[in-house]
């Protein structure tokens, strides 16, 4: 992945499709999930560097398929990696400085934005998160008015 990828080309790469089910079987076995061959959990967020101007860039899949967004939980989840230290996330983030950061998250249908308060008197460890927006276009209409409603008559 390059941060660019649509849902669509996700969906369509098979090898990749293989190599985020093996990792999540195994990552499930290992924090004793259990056998999650058909449950929806747990769900497997790819990251890279930024493209669009925020913070990090993510593709979500629940479990099978690359979503158009990014849930709640993923984005404050990619936010708080991307603050520390050592994480892969870290790595590619552009995630500022300080103890108060804002972390924009993009993802295939724009950017979530995630506020996160750090101590450092505990090693930068995160002690708050905040979620800044999260609106997007969800519908679009029409409206019909009759002529009589604009001219103040009534029939």
């Amino acid at each position: 992945m390059h941060g660019e990828d649509t849902p669509q080309q996700c969906y369509a790469d098979i090898v990749l499709n293989a190599r985020i089910e093996a990792l999540r079987l195994a990552l499930s076995s290992d924090l004793g999930l259990g056998d999650v061959c058909a449950r929806n959990y747990p769900k497997m967020t790819l990251v890279s560097a930024p493209t669009a101007g925020g913070s990090i860039s993510t593709r979500s899949f629940i479990p099978h398929v690359c979503h158009d967004a990014v849930g709640v939980l993923a984005a404050v989840t990619v936010a708080t990696a991307a603050v520390l230290e050592g994480s892969i996330a870290h790595e590619v983030a552009r995630a500022g400085e300080g103890r108060l950061r804002q972390v924009e998250v993009e993802h295939p249908s724009g950017r979530f934005a995630v506020e996160l308060g750090l101590d450092a008197e505990r090693g930068g460890k995160v002690v708050r998160a905040g979620l800044l927006r999260t609106a997007r276009l969800i519908m679009r209409g029409e409206l019909m008015i009759p002529a009589s409603v604009w001219s103040g008559h009534t029939q």
